[in-house]
């Protein structure tokens, strides 16, 4: 449960791996029996594991850093 359109909820919609349930929500309870109903398609773990590999992995933070570093070098050029 956590409150609608926070950082929370938007990266569980973004990334279809878990079931969104507005806080002081009256009937939390639907929700979890619908995913009792179907689920196949509720395989959260293996879809937060390759959401983490692919945007939280040492290679994908060096990445980010290599890229932040060229920004700022292309800037500071830009300044002279």
């Amino acid at each position: 449960m956590v409150d609608e359109g926070s950082d929370t909820w938007n990266l569980v919609q973004r990334s279809n791996a878990g079931v969104c349930v507005p806080s002081g929500d009256p009937m939390p309870c639907q929700s979890d029996s619908e995913l009792k109903q179907e689920p196949s398609g509720c395989n959260y773990g293996a879809k937060w594991t390759r959401l983490a590999q692919a945007h939280h992995s040492p290679e994908h933070a060096a990445q980010a850093m290599e890229t932040l570093l060229e920004c700022a070098i292309v800037a500071h050029g830009e300044r002279k």
